[in-house]
């Protein structure tokens, strides 16, 4: 690290003294390199929030797809999108689920409580109102945190025969606080790394019997 602190300071020295104006013997940097320094970074970081807005314009940026096969019968994986004792299980953060009982019909609601390890644990309420429901194949819910997000989430079961079924996932989210906008390239991308990770859960789970 000291060394190259070191080499660092060496080259600027270098390029001071050719631009008229340094001090070895006091370390004094005038004041045009200081804002030559300042206007890189700021350049730096508008560069950043360029790159991020042209993301977030995309026409998939708050889009997230997934598919996985899960060596069990669309049977065996239908109730674990929507049973709560089954989804507390394979969903990170997941700490409840309330829902009207029996099978999920169109208009029937919930709501998730998570605890958004990102921040700070607090807890997080999702409300969610079933959209579309093809049992053992196919269930859809638009979900809803207030002041935080809007959007849908839908699972399709692909029957592959031999007892094994190709999970299909797309959700699209919508973010209320402009900040979370601009950022949502960043965001999504955490969030597909979550889905990944609990999928893979689901996946394990399922295989091992349970």
């Amino acid at each position: 690290m000291y060394f190259g602190l070191s080499c660092c300071r060496k080259f600027l020295a270098k390029q001071i003294r050719q631009d008229g104006g340094y001090s070895d013997e006091t370390g004094d940097i005038p004041m045009k390199w200081a804002l030559r320094i300042i206007g890189a970074i700021a350049g730096a970081l508008a560069v950043g929030l360029l790159v991020l807005i042209f993301m977030g314009m995309g026409t998939d940026a708050d889009r997230m797809q997934g598919s996985m096969v899960i060596h069990r019968a669309p049977a065996d994986v239908w109730p674990w999108l929507y049973e709560g004792d089954k989804l507390t299980q394979w969903v990170s953060w997941l700490k409840d689920v309330q829902r009207d009982p029996g099978p999920p019909q169109v208009g029937r609601t919930g709501i998730w409580t998570m605890q958004d390890a990102n921040n700070g644990g607090m807890l997080m309420k999702i409300n969610g109102t079933v959209e579309a429901v093809e049992p053992n194949r196919r269930f859809a819910m638009r979900l809803a945190a207030s002041g935080g997000f809007s959007g849908t989430s839908e699972y399709r079961l692909v029957d592959l025969g031999g007892g094994s079924t190709r999970l299909e996932t797309d959700a699209r989210y919508h973010f209320d606080i402009w900040m979370a906008r601009l950022f949502a390239p960043l965001i999504m991308a955490q969030a597909r790394k979550k889905a990944v990770m609990d999928q893979e859960h689901l996946r394990a789970l399922l295989e091992a019997g349970k």
